[in-house]
């Protein structure tokens, strides 16, 4: 046995210092490198986040980076960490978690990020058009469930079965019906006792988009929208309630529907927003003021590169021209073919069009990729008032616009405390009241000038600054105002103030000879007499009109040409 001498527990207790250094460095070592990675971590954090998605659903697979063959996710792939930036709207997250799936899911944007109950907060599921950087993400990774969207039930106890049963397809059914016939007391009652508003008819429509039809569809869709409908739900077609409220041009759902929170810029299933379709539909006035005013996008683009202010001017729709001018419109935008909004206002005789557009700076000379002017393609379409006023527009002429919308920066937090105010309809049924704005009309642009309008049906003076306005009373427009209101100058009289623009109706300019016209009344005539049995002469040819006493013009000086 060996001896253990004094050199021997020296020589020990050498090795042991000399290790216990070598670990506190290395340990040392070791936390500065942890320290830093953090440190890396907290500022790739800022830009970057780590979501933790559980997909619940068995019918949803996703694709194996090491097999071939899907694999379910509740079997073994349950939960996926993901990397999003926080700058990313939902979405964006929500198509990426979509494009993991071994095959395309059915009705696959009615899927959602749902947030779990968290520090006093209740379960709610995320809005696709925020950003992730608006929601409380808490912790290293975030937990979100990727899951169909449905009703988010807010009650203490909850008897799944007595659900199933409420929610039958027998039961929807007269649901819908009920929406259908706008009884509100009956939808809510419905509601409170747990029926779920988010299915599809059998006509592929939604309760709230079946609602948003309706002749007064805010009590009902107040209604539907405390039950737990989500407003970006789609149909079968993937509009949402806010592109069928524009599609039918229901301004006043539209105005229920942007009060609640939804999104102006909600896209479908080709990237179309509800402006491109009410424009597309000649939807009212109205609809696009609501729109616009609430931050839609004006430059939308189809696939044929098509945008809201071609279809306006291809439609004839001046007054909807203008708001779209006011926001931003491009009014040089090329389709796919190179034609402007001037072109389509030169083939389709657009006048009143092409003269927003001339007097508003557009480029009346611009190409298409057939090297025409507007000028050139009224001539051979044979649209010669089209013709001349581009021809004789000028420079001189040309009044921009100076004024400028104050559209929202941002939407309404998603957070933000509402109070909740129950307040008794018409209908009595209970719903979420909306403050509605009242005060003076407030005016957005100046209206090109030489516009005059004819009255059509009688308008009444209901607040200060408003005129009367009866039916054949000639009005000259001097600006735009919200809410549907103008501010004119009677000519008669010369009284100024404002009055509803669906009054009146644009007096196109008449009496004045056109330029073809013109230019040929300067030609000399030159008849030719062709010689005939009886000598020289000719034949005249034309209708003979006895039943009305004719008068002769300089125009037309006789019945016979």
């Amino acid at each position: 046995m060996a001896q253990i001498t004094n050199e021997n527990l020296n020589l020990a207790d050498n090795t042991m210092q000399s290790k216990s250094a070598s670990l506190s460095s290395s340990c040392s070592s070791s936390s500065y490198s942890i320290k830093t990675l953090n440190h890396q971590d907290a500022d790739s954090h800022t830009d970057h986040i780590f979501v933790r998605v559980s997909i619940n659903d068995q019918n949803l697979q996703v694709t194996s980076q090491t097999k071939k063959k899907p694999r379910s996710f509740k079997k073994n792939l349950a939960q996926k960490v993901m990397k999003f930036a926080l700058d990313d709207l939902v979405w964006a997250a929500k198509q990426r978690v979509l494009s993991t799936l071994a095959k395309e899911v059915k009705d696959g944007l009615n899927y959602g990020f749902y947030l779990p109950p968290h520090q006093g907060r209740a379960g709610k599921f995320l809005d696709d058009w925020r950003k992730l950087r608006e929601y409380s993400l808490s912790g290293p990774v975030a937990h979100l469930e990727f899951k169909y969207k449905k009703r988010v039930y807010k009650f203490v106890k909850i008897n799944q079965k007595e659900l199933k049963a409420l929610n039958a397809k027998a039961n929807c059914k007269k649901f819908a019906d009920l929406v259908r016939a706008n009884q509100t007391d009956k939808v809510a009652r419905l509601l409170d006792k747990g029926l779920d508003p988010n299915f599809h008819t059998d006509l592929g429509e939604t309760p709230l988009s079946v609602a948003v039809g309706l002749g007064e569809p805010k009590a009902t869709i107040m209604a539907l929208y405390n039950g737990g409908a989500h407003l970006d739900f789609r149909s079968r077609d993937s509009l949402t309630p806010m592109h069928r409220a524009a599609l039918v041009g229901n301004d006043k759902a539209v105005k229920t529907l942007l009060d609640l929170g939804a999104y102006a810029d909600v896209a479908d299933h080709r990237a179309l927003t509800p402006l491109f379709h009410a424009v597309l539909n000649a939807s009212p006035v109205a609809t696009i003021e609501h729109l616009l005013a609430a931050g839609a996008n004006p430059t939308v683009k189809d696939d044929n590169n098509w945008q809201q202010v071609h279809h306006a001017c291809k439609l004839g729709l001046a007054d909807h021209l203008d708001h779209l001018v006011y926001y931003g419109c491009d009014l040089n935008a090329a389709n796919n073919s190179g034609n402007t909004p001037l072109h389509l206002c030169a083939v389709h005789n657009q006048q009143s069009c092409a003269r927003v557009l001339l007097v508003r700076g557009c480029a009346k000379h611009q190409t298409n990729l057939a090297n025409q002017s507007a000028y050139e393609c009224a001539v051979m379409a044979g649209n010669d008032q089209v013709a001349e006023i581009i021809r004789e527009h000028t420079d001189a002429q040309t009044v921009t616009m100076k004024e400028r919308p104050v559209c929202p920066n941002k939407r309404r937090s998603v957070y933000m405390s509402v109070e909740r105010e129950w307040a008794s309809c018409s209908s009595g049924s209970r719903s979420r009241s909306i403050s509605s704005e009242a005060g003076s009309h407030k005016r957005l642009y100046s209206c090109i000038p030489n516009r005059l309008f004819v009255c059509i049906k009688p308008c009444r003076a209901v607040n200060v600054g408003e005129i009367d306005l009866c039916v054949g009373d000639r009005v000259e427009v001097v600006s735009v105002g919200d809410s549907g209101y103008w501010e004119g100058r009677r000519v008669s009289s010369g009284v100024q103030g404002w009055f509803k623009a669906e009054c009146v109706q644009e007096v196109e300019a008449s009496g004045r000879k056109s330029w073809l016209d013109a230019l040929m009344s300067s030609w000399a005539r030159v008849v030719v007499l062709q010689k005939g049995k009886k000598g020289f002469g000719f034949v005249l040819r034309g209708a003979k009109v006895t039943d009305e006493k004719f008068e002769p013009s300089v125009e037309c000086p006789a019945m016979q040409f």
